[in-house]
This record gives structure tokens, C-alpha cells and sequence, in this order.
């Protein structure tokens, strides 16, 4: 299982006040990652309209910043998500390369919020090599993943997805060095990483 891999000296090259960086970095965040709390509003109950943060699997499959999850029927995520709840998730890293901020602890690291929609993938159109593909991706970050595979397992119903992004909000460290906003996402959809 892939978690918080190191974003290397490499990625902070250019100025880390500068959008055009943090937006570099965000999509490093999300691709070297593969686990976020996927943020959630509660739409029936006692705790109707409370927020639900919940850990989540996920991989960079697409290869533009929208990740791909597997959504199972009986997980809070996906409940809430049927309903019409808006989604959130948040990635960010302990492991952060940057020279001189471990000593600063976590509020220094950089870390992104993604704002947006999931939406099922036609799986079905998928040929048997981009259906490799896909397993492939989700199977190298989350190689325990295999049982409950949409498709394959026999105790879920699950169904791909992919995160659609809606909205970026960034947030490289403390604000005197580091970039704090909002990332346009087509800016962040496109840069190479």
C-alpha cells in the first residue's frame, strides 16, 4: 500500500508563492498519494447536514489530477454521495523534502483540497487492455484492493469512479513562503509533473 511518499527537493524548483508551482505541487500531492479523507455532508439522521470525514482509497489513474476511486454501495461515502452530498477530499504529506521544515512540523507541509463529483465509469465500453489498465493503477497502490474489485467481489457491490474536480484550494505552508488560494483547475489539470 502506497501512503505519503516523499515529494522530493525537486518539486519545490520555482517560487512556492508562485500558483503556477502550487499547482505543480498539488497534482505531485495527489499523483505520489493514494489515500484522503473524503469529506462528505451527512443527508438523513440524527446528524443530517454534519460533515463526515472518512478515509478513502484512490489512485491517479487518469493521469490529469482526477482520481479514480472504487465506490462501494454500503460505504458512508458512497451513500451520502447518492443522496446529492458534495464532495470533498484532502491529501497532504509528512514527508515533504522541503530543507529546513521538518523542524516546523506538518502546518509547513503543503497539502490540497479537492472540490467536486464523482462519476461512474462506463466500464462496460472498456476494452479487456484498458480494463487491465485500470485494475493495474488501482491494484499498485492498493494491492488489497483485489477482493472487493467491482465486477469480481462477491460480498460488495462496487462501481469505479473518478473524481471530477470542480475546485482546487491549496495550501503550500505557512502563507510568508508558501502559496495559500485557490488553483485554477485548468491550470491544475494541465501541468506536467
Amino acid at each position: 500500500m502506497v501512503s505519503a511518499a516523499p515529494i522530493g527537493e525537486d518539486s519545490f524548483k520555482g517560487d512556492p508563492r508562485d500558483v503556477h508551482t502550487a499547482a505543480i505541487i498539488a497534482r505531485k500531492l495527489i499523483h505520489y498519494n493514494a489515500i484522503t479523507t473524503v469529506s462528505t455532508v451527512q443527508q438523513e439522521g440524527d446528524f443530517k447536514n454534519y460533515p463526515l470525514g472518512l478515509m478513502e482509497y484512490y489512485a491517479d489513474c487518469s493521469l490529469n489530477g482526477e482520481p479514480t476511486y472504487i465506490l462501494i454501495e454500503i460505504s458512508s461515502v458512497y451513500r451520502q454521495w447518492a443522496a446529492g452530498s458534495p464532495i470533498a477530499m484532502e491529501v497532504h504529506t509528512g514527508h515533504f523534502g522541503r530543507k529546513g521544515l521538518e523542524a516546523q512540523g506538518l502546518a509547513a507541509a503543503p497539502r490540497v483540497s479537492l472540490q467536486g463529483n464523482f462519476s461512474l465509469l462506463d466500464t462496460d465500453s472498456y476494452s479487456d487492455e484498458e480494463m487491465f489498465a485500470l485494475e493495474t493503477c488501482f491494484l499498485r497502490h492498493h494491492p488489497d484492493a483485489v477482493a472487493w474489485l467491482p465486477g469480481k467481489s462477491m460480498s460488495h457491490s462496487a462501481k469505479w469512479a473518478k473524481f471530477d474536480v470542480e475546485h482546487v484550494y491549496y495550501i503550500g505552508g505557512f502563507g510568508n513562503v508558501a502559496y495559500i488560494g485557490d488553483i485554477d483547475v485548468e491550470l491544475y489539470k494541465n501541468v506536467s509533473i
